[in-house]
């Protein structure tokens, strides 16, 4: 039984094959998390499911869509990561968190994927 749907429409400078991922893998990790079902259309996206797990899938999929806009490479792992974040921490900016890097060599960098690994970087930083 469907409770409730949302859907999101996405401009034409949304890159979608990265953001939904290889057949669409990313709108089926969400699935998976949130126990909802996802629809694609065209450049919409439609989700059904019972009202808190739609809305937590939505909100999520915004945040993936705002990081992926600024630059991050959205994969599986990085998914449950923000999933996670998110679901842990409403108003944590997810931005602050998964935007960061910490370079190992001119190359090489890592970033970290949760509040708490945030705050453990910002504690080395300051001392």
């Amino acid at each position: 039984m469907v409770d409730f749907e949302k859907k999101i429409v996405f401009n034409e400078e949304t890159d979608l094959k990265d953001l939904f991922g290889i057949l669409d893998e990313h709108l089926r990790s969400l699935e998976e998390i949130y126990k909802v079902k996802v629809f694609a259309r065209g450049r919409s996206v439609l989700i059904r499911g019972k009202k808190d797990s739609v809305m937590e899938a939505y909100t999520t999929f915004k945040k993936l869509h705002n990081l992926s806009d600024k630059g991050l490479e959205i994969n599986k792992s990085n998914l449950k990561h923000i999933a996670n974040t998110a679901g842990e921490d409403r108003k944590a900016n997810l931005d602050n968190i998964f935007l960061e890097k910490i370079y190992l060599s001119p190359k090489k960098f890592i970033s970290p994927k949760s509040t708490n690994q945030k705050k453990y970087i910002d504690a080395i930083r300051k001392y």
